[in-house]
């Protein structure tokens, strides 16, 4: 189905939190996602400002998206695992020759490893008091392209769910997470070839 979307060349990063369970729960729960996978994948204890959580016990969804918010990848991660850590596996896995990301990805060497070994110019919202700045006209378009990841990860969460875990094996939970994002992109795939707007799935999902 992607084959039939718009390509594009810039692409955005960003992350999300799954919890596993509510926070005062987390000491009686008996979820196998409390321990290991064969990939050393577990849920931990992470910290999320941005959602009102605040500390939580799960996984971190990390995705990457066209700049008009199609998800083309995505990985889970325990929730203590910086973003900066994922960024290089989705490099090694797809093409990306822009990435946008926000001020959890600032990182100079990581920028510098990028652009040497995968040819990707990774372009984070930079720190006021850092020194090297934007011009003020891409800081404007640099937002506005950012804010799209958000919306699509809000589509995730209210339509398509993705934040509640309902499975009970690591191989259960990235089934769903896969038919979600599959479900994504095939409402995209139904809107342009209905000549809708790409991105208009609530009704899509709801119908």
């Amino acid at each position: 189905m992607i084959q039939f979307l718009p390509d594009d060349q810039i692409f955005i990063v960003d992350s999300f939190p799954i919890p596993v369970c509510d926070f005062k729960r987390v000491p009686a729960s008996t979820s196998p996602l409390k321990y290991a996978d064969g990939n050393g994948t577990l849920a931990t204890y992470g910290k999320c400002a941005t959602k009102g959580l605040g500390t939580f016990f799960g996984f971190r969804g990390s995705i990457i998206t066209t700049s008009y918010g199609l998800p083309v990848d995505f990985a889970i991660a325990p929730a203590d695992m910086d973003d900066r850590e994922v960024l290089p596996l989705f490099c090694e896995r797809g093409t990306y020759p822009i990435i946008i990301g926000d001020k959890g990805y600032i990182n100079e060497e990581l920028e510098m490893d990028l652009l040497r070994t995968d040819n990707t110019c990774l372009l984070p919202t930079r720190h006021p008091n850092q020194t090297k700045q934007y011009p003020p006209d891409f800081c404007k378009r640099h937002r506005k392209i950012r804010r799209r990841v958000e919306t699509t990860i809000n589509q995730l969460a209210q339509q398509f769910q993705i934040s509640r875990i309902r499975a009970r094996s690591h191989w259960g939970m990235l089934t769903r997470f896969s038919n979600k994002f599959g479900g994504f992109t095939l409402g995209v795939f139904l809107n342009i070839s209905l000549g809708r707007k790409l991105m208009a799935l609530k009704d899509v999902v709801y119908a």
